[in-house]
């Protein structure tokens, strides 16, 4: 082929070449199918240039002319003036392109090829491999220039390498990486999986683009596609949400991404904390302040899969942050036992693609799954109270529900500790049932039902309808109760509204030491000062707390506290002298770690956000350093005969028929605690049910001279029958 030849070629492909940027991807295309035509062209000269002679020279028979074809050196070789002329229009349509992503107009093809600064080859085996989806011509053309009809749709590495010669010299390292399965383009660009057989010659290997990459190319970005099951998209671009879960925290994760794309290093952002606490909705505010969409996947989803299919699923997941440029966030990542090798496995292979990885999990060990990208931290934690505040109005508003007047959100708000996620559910749950207007009653009722939890065979929920109206106390121990009642209920405006939260941050909870001998009403008192407060109360089982097990003790207190947090509940140790005994000098290793467990049970108390009950017998029993941290110490005291008489009216119900009796001197004699006069009550409405009869005074008698001798006192049935005073 003559000089002339070749260019009357290249000006018959391209009549009006220039460098006007591109306008559309169909402008684009046409002129890189142009690009191929020609190099095909070429290939078919080369092809079948000086066959014939060949076939004379040699003095073979037509049947060899397949095997002709394979040995025959090719005297033919383009001209290098000619194949620079050529590299000339395949740079002009590079620049066509990079003009046009410089004026705003990012095609798919060119975000591609920048974004992953592709070499030339590489950009010849991308067009090559999308030329059979944009024409089905190149499927019949490819197949001519192979010379294997049977396998005709995609070029194979050999194929890419002739065509590149033609215009570029091409060095051996270019087949080794175009047929590299472990290289980018090999992952994310080509399946995998179409790449051949593992006995197959590199040359032979078929490059086929992905589906991604073809939907891309093709100006539809944005399928899930498969990934629909395991990740959802999070946009940016919006006006950002002034509602955040703490400013602070994306100040910080801002910060990270800033230094991390400043030194140009790759890293991990973790997101801590416990779940529902903001995790996802900080992604959704970095989303709206950046700009950039994040790709937010269901890690627990991935786990469940066997490893061939997982991989699957991850290579499509960083193939599609890679070419729309979105953000990875890989949400509800747990280390437990059983699945740390699965994750360390999955972050591994996604921190080798992905620059910038964001995490969200609930433990700080995840940092131990790091490997050459730097592992960060950011740890969340419950809103403070003010702005739990601002969720309710925020939320409650959104449904279109009124807030009843006297409903005082700073008093909801001091009681439960919610977090983002819980408050959002109440909301909803409250919408769906047409609640038009709520008070504090059935707000509380709300929080209650969504706050429940299960401590196993470690504490029970008490359950009770006492009141104050129930119970007869001394004017000091009812003053105290009452302050509790009043401190719980104003914690958020003393310690945000008046800011002693600053100055007080370590645990806003408080603690209440109830003394005194038995049956003087210990319990009930905790359990009226739930009822009032609307919170759940628990007793604590000490009997599946302490064990004879260094450590374990500490770690079922642990799991007390933790649980206790999330149910928002009232933690009731009865007889907890058992627990909170004083500290010994250590004269053996049993005293040392004995001393440590009451240690760690002050740091709980102290860190605990809820209220902690605690009741004893004695209080000479407790540690004197416990004592200084218990913020309220009530003493119950046995009732005086005032009380007693008070007590004895109220025990009976209004259905109870009973003699007309008058309980002063019963009151006065008798002297017993608050649960003993409910036992004999008890003991004589059995007697008088058995008798089919209303209660006498001599069932009472008789029931409180049962009480004395059941607790080793003396009869005092005469006393009480004469009346003495």
């Amino acid at each position: 082929m003559k000089d002339k030849e070749y260019f009357q070629l290249v000006t018959e492909y391209f009549p009006e070449l220039n460098k006007e940027p591109y306008q559309t991807i169909e402008e684009q295309y046409h002129d890189w199918m142009q690009f191929v035509d020609m190099l095909c062209s070429m290939q078919i000269v080369i092809k079948e240039n000086g066959l014939e002679e060949s076939f004379r020279r040699i003095g073979t028979v037509y049947q060899d002319e397949e095997l002709m074809r394979a040995l025959e050196p090719r005297p033919f070789r383009l001209n290098t003036k000619w194949a620079d002329v050529v590299l000339g229009v395949f740079q002009t349509l590079l620049y066509k392109g990079e003009a046009a992503a410089n004026e705003g107009r990012f095609l798919p093809f060119d975000t591609l090829r920048m974004l992953h600064e592709f070499t030339y080859p590489e950009v010849m085996a991308l067009v090559l491999s999308f030329m059979p989806d944009l024409n089905r011509k190149y499927e019949r053309i490819y197949s001519i220039l192979q010379e294997e009809p049977s396998e005709s749709i995609r070029p194979t590495v050999g194929f890419v390498y002739d065509m590149c010669s033609l215009f570029m010299p091409m060095q051996y390292e270019d087949i080794a990486l175009l047929s590299d399965e472990d290289s980018y383009i090999g992952r994310f660009v080509f399946d995998r999986h179409f790449f051949g057989r593992a006995d197959q010659s590199t040359l032979s290997k078929r490059l086929c683009l992905n589906q991604r990459i073809r939907d891309f190319l093709m100006g539809n970005p944005g399928k899930m596609g498969k990934l629909y099951p395991y990740a959802h998209m999070i946009l940016g671009g919006s006006e950002p949400d002034k509602l955040i879960a703490g400013e602070e925290n994306v100040a910080r994760v801002l910060e990270l991404m800033g230094g991390l794309l400043m030194r140009e290093e790759r890293g991990v952002i973790c997101l801590l904390g416990e779940p529902g606490v903001g995790k996802k909705f900080l992604i959704n505010c970095l989303a709206n302040l950046t700009g950039q969409s994040f790709l937010s996947v269901e890690v627990p989803l991935l786990l469940h899969m066997d490893y061939n299919e997982r991989m699957d699923i991850l290579h499509d997941i960083i193939c599609k942050c890679m070419i729309e440029g979105l953000y990875l966030h890989l949400d509800h990542v747990s280390y437990d036992d059983a699945e740390k090798k699965p994750v360390k496995e999955l972050l591994a292979f996604v921190q080798k693609y992905i620059a910038m990885l964001f995490v969200s999990a609930g433990q700080e060990e995840l940092s131990e799954a790091a490997t050459d990208a730097t592992w960060m931290n950011v740890e969340l934690v419950r809103p403070s109270a003010s702005l739990q505040k601002e969720f309710w109005k925020h939320f409650l508003e959104e449904q279109e529900i009124s807030r009843a007047p006297e409903l005082d959100l700073d008093v909801i708000v001091s009681k439960y500790s919610l977090t983002p996620k819980m408050i959002c559910q109440i909301a909803n749950s409250l919408a769906i049932e047409n609640v038009e207007q709520v008070d504090e009653w059935l707000l509380s009722d709300k929080i209650r039902e969504k706050c429940k939890v299960n401590f196993g065979n470690k504490a029970k929920r008490l359950q009770t309808g006492f009141t104050w109206d129930d119970m007869e106390l001394n004017p000091e121990s009812e003053q105290e109760l009452k302050k509790i009642i009043a401190y719980a209920k104003n914690r958020a405006v003393v310690y945000d509204n008046y800011g002693f939260g600053k100055k007080m941050p370590y645990g806003r909870g408080f603690s209440v030491l109830l003394y005194g001998p038995p049956g003087t009403g210990k319990t009930m008192a905790a359990t009226v000062l739930a009822n009032e407060l609307k919170l759940d109360i628990y007793r604590i089982d000490l009997s599946q707390i302490g064990s004879k097990y260094i450590g374990e003790t500490e770690k079922n207190l642990s799991t007390i506290f933790e649980i206790g947090k999330h149910a928002n509940a009232i933690l009731f140790f009865d007889e907890a002298d058992a627990l909170f005994t004083k500290r010994t000098e250590v004269g053996n290793s049993n005293d040392r770690y004995a001393n440590a467990e009451i240690a760690y049970l002050l740091q709980k108390i102290e860190e605990y956000d809820g209220i902690s009950f605690l009741a004893t017998n004695n209080l000479n029993n407790f540690d004197a350093a416990f004592k200084r941290r218990i913020t309220f110490i009530v003493p119950m005291h046995l009732p005086d005969a005032q009380i007693r008489k008070q007590l004895w009216e109220k025990v009976f119900p209004e259905e109870m028929p009973k003699d007309k009796i008058d309980f002063t001197i019963i009151a006065q004699n008798g002297e017993m605690s608050g649960s003993s006069i409910k036992s004999a009550a008890l003991q004589a409405a059995y007697r008088a049910a058995w008798e089919k009869r209303p209660v006498s005074r001599m069932d009472i008698i008789d029931a409180i001279d049962g009480e004395y001798k059941k607790n080793g006192a003396l009869s005092i049935r005469q006393e009480l029958i004469r009346g003495k005073m």
